[in-house]
């Protein structure tokens, strides 16, 4: 098996979890996180930080972060508004109909 350097990205994994049974529906409930999640990695990397660098800004640990990329972690408005902030940019919530 030959072994790459590629990064695997959220969106690489996803894509494999999708076609496992069952998995769609869970994700369906939890896509709000995956989305949050999503966007913070981005977010980071379009800083040019890593989750060390980001976690010492915020006070907390990288596996804290590596857990909130992953969505495993559940996030509060005030960690979201600390993430934002180091990475410069500001959280906005909006609501639409269902």
């Amino acid at each position: 098996m030959r072994m790459t350097n590629k990064k695997r990205t959220f969106r690489d994994r996803l894509n494999e979890e999708m076609k496992k049974p069952g998995f769609k529906e869970g994700f369906e409930r939890h896509y709000l996180e995956a989305v949050v999640a999503e966007k913070i990695v981005e977010m980071r990397e379009h800083q040019h930080m890593t989750q060390v660098q980001l976690a010492k800004a915020i006070g907390t640990g990288q596996g804290a972060i590596s857990r909130i990329e992953s969505g495993e972690q559940n996030l509060t408005f005030g960690m979201l508004e600390k993430i934002a902030g180091v990475l410069k940019y500001r959280v906005v919530v909006d609501f639409k109909p269902a």
